[in-house]
Order: C-alpha cells, then sequence, then structure tokens
C-alpha cells in the first residue's frame, strides 16, 4: 500500500472530528429548543391531567350528597360556616375517604398542620367523625341549603373562592385561583361538571338568564350569599 493510501483513513478521522465539533454546538442548540418546547407542553398536560382528576373527584363529592340526600328526605348537608363542617356530614352516609377532597397545588392546603402535604386519612368516630376534614383538609367550596329536587342548574360544588365567596382570582398560588389562570370547575345539582370561566373584569361566574347576563351565586341565580360557603 503507498504512503498516501496509508495516511487516507488518519486524514478521514480528522474530517469526522472537525465536522463533530462543528456540530457540537448545533446539536445543544437543537436539543436547547426541543428542551424549550416540550417543556411547556409536558406542563400543559400535566395541568391538563389534575384538572381531569380533580372534575371526578368533585363528580364523586356529588355522588355522596346524592347518597346523603336518599338518607335524609331529600335534603344535601345544611351548613352555616365554611364547606369542611358541611362536608363532614357526609362521613356519616358511608364516605371514608378524604382524598377526594384534595387537589394538588390548592392555597387551601397550605393551612394543613406543619408536616402534612395533603389530608392524613383519620375521620374519627361516629357519629361526628370530628377528625373528618380539619383545616387545610378540603379545597372545594360548597353551595347549602339545597336538595335534590332543587333545579338541577344551580351550583352546588366549586372550586373554592377567594376570601369572597362567589368571586375568583387569577394568581393560581392565591385562594380562589383558577385553572390555568382560565376556568374554575363547578358541579350542578344534576351532577354535569363543566369548567366556567370567570368574567375577566371581576372574576365573577356568569350566565346569561333571558338575555342577561347573570352572576351564578347570587341571589338573581336563586342562591343567597349565606349559602355560600368556602373552605377553611
Amino acid at each position: 500500500m503507498s504512503e498516501e493510501g496509508k495516511k487516507k483513513p488518519g486524514c478521514n478521522w480528522v474530517v469526522i472530528l472537525i465536522v463533530g465539533l462543528v456540530g457540537i454546538p448545533v446539536l445543544i442548540t437543537i436539543v436547547a429548543v426541543l428542551a424549550a418546547v416540550a417543556v411547556p407542553v409536558y406542563s400543559v398536560i400535566q395541568g391538563r391531567a389534575a384538572r381531569t382528576k380533580a372534575i371526578a373527584n368533585a363528580k364523586q363529592i356529588h355522588l355522596a350528597l346524592a347518597q346523603y340526600a336518599m338518607d335524609h328526605d331529600g335534603a344535601f348537608p345544611g351548613g352555616e360556616n365554611d364547606a369542611n363542617a358541611a362536608y363532614r356530614q357526609l362521613f356519616a352516609s358511608k364516605l371514608v375517604d378524604e382524598s377526594m377532597f384534595f387537589v394538588p397545588g390548592s392555597a387551601y392546603h397550605k393551612t394543613l398542620p406543619a408536616g402534612h402535604t395533603r389530608p392524613d386519612g383519620v375521620i374519627g368516630e361516629a357519629p361526628m367523625f370530628r377528625k373528618a376534614l380539619e383545616q387545610g383538609e378540603n379545597h372545594w367550596a360548597y353551595v347549602s341549603g339545597l336538595n335534590n329536587e332543587s333545579p338541577g342548574n344551580l351550583p352546588i360544588i366549586a372550586d373554592g373562592f377567594s376570601q369572597t365567596p362567589g368571586v375568583y382570582s387569577d394568581d393560581p398560588m392565591e385562594k380562589g385561583g383558577v385553572w390555568e389562570r382560565e376556568a374554575a370547575i363547578i358541579i350542578r345539582v344534576d351532577g354535569s361538571a363543566k369548567m366556567e370561566k370567570p368574567d375577566a373584569a371581576d372574576f365573577r361566574i356568569y350566565e346569561k338568564r333571558s338575555g342577561q347576563k347573570t352572576d351564578i351565586f347570587s341571589v338573581d341565580y336563586s342562591i343567597d350569599s349565606a349559602q355560600i360557603l368556602n373552605p377553611k
């Protein structure tokens, strides 16, 4: 083999090395671009999965309310102070699991005892179940004073509100922060579930009634403000 032929493999490796070195920054750029696209997409997928699970949990709470009503002449649990106390009554109707009241990331869970990141599963003893849904263990707001013969379109379960019942926030880190800064989960008396978008001006949820814009958590929608119970 000639000297020239012997040198070709070495030359090829040099070319490959040069091309490789030139290509590394390009490859890094491509990977960075793909990561920049993938991370937000993954975040959206995660958010939608969490929302889907939350809706499923809210529907489970509605089923528990329906079971309670069957045992109490059609009435849903009453309540005066907070949603936790109202929902606690469901444990007397064979409900044993607090997990459906938990929504990861909810500001209402920030008041859990130190060292706790979710409901502890301790519900206490019958008939009062005083340990169930203690402070910080519930995300869901509740509309009291309804029964299974109330109009099906009335809201009964909702994402917890801001400090003002019936009003949400666009900050997901605050109480009342809506999903993806856009919508809140609302469950109606008839069991239907929907993501509903608060008005951008005041973060209340409106619906058209007889051509008029009506707050669904107001007397104009047959809901008195005293009926709206926030989590605690």
